[in-house]
């Protein structure tokens, strides 16, 4: 999408688009009203400011749209909206062991119930 197409979209449009990289409405309002965007770096910006504005409700709210590490099948059905974005952050687990995914989601279920939210983390690039 070019920048020109970004600012010109009619802000439910916006907000989907927005919607695919957080799902914190927040953000996700703040990046629809801060538009029209001249440049990356502007996407960028307002990015921060907008995750700046979030409070802690915010957070977890953005949290809960991120499928848990190693679960191929939450790709699928639950976050729709952000397979692309999470198939490729998570592309380490496809080719990992039945075990390994087995491991991976016994541990993160682990940390979801000690912390009441899902264990975040950049994998791009990492193996499972």
């Amino acid at each position: 999408m070019t920048f020109d197409e970004l600012n010109s979209l009619e802000e439910a449009k916006a907000a989907k688009w927005f919607e695919q990289c957080c799902a914190s409405t927040t953000w996700v309002n703040n990046m629809v009203d801060a538009r029209p965007y001249a440049d990356i770096n502007a996407v960028e910006s307002q990015a921060k400011t907008a995750w700046a504005a979030c409070d802690r409700d915010d957070v977890l709210a953005a949290f809960k749209a991120h499928p848990m590490i190693g679960n191929i099948e939450s790709l699928r059905k639950k976050f729709e909206n952000t397979k692309a974005i999470a198939a490729g952050e998570q592309s380490g687990a496809h080719t990992a062991s039945e075990e390994t995914l087995h491991e991976l989601k016994n541990e993160n279920i682990a940390y979801l119930n000690k912390h009441g939210f899902i264990f975040i983390i950049c994998a791009t690039g990492l193996a499972a």
